[in-house]
């Protein structure tokens, strides 16, 4: 069975601190922030290992941006009594 994400296990820095290589997660679990932080080392020749995580990670938080700014426009009696 697979289980989904426990939300109330992840920490803030979790979510803030990855690509700065600083957070508490460690470095043998990836994630996009160890990707990056990791591929520090090897920018000069393969950029793409920190690009490639970067747009990743930007996509995502636009998205999560995008999909929190249309529930609440959705759901908010104020907004939807303004918009009609």
């Amino acid at each position: 069975m697979i289980q989904g994400v426990s939300w109330k296990n992840v920490r803030p820095s979790d979510i803030i601190f990855p690509q700065l290589g600083i957070s508490g997660i460690p470095p043998e679990i990836p994630s996009w922030g160890n990707i990056m932080s990791e591929g520090r080392t090897f920018f000069q020749l393969t950029p793409w290992i920190i690009f490639y995580p970067g747009v990743c990670l930007a996509v995502t938080v636009l998205a999560v941006n995008v999909v929190g700014d249309g529930l609440r426009d959705t759901l908010d009696p104020r907004i939807a009594r303004n918009m009609r």
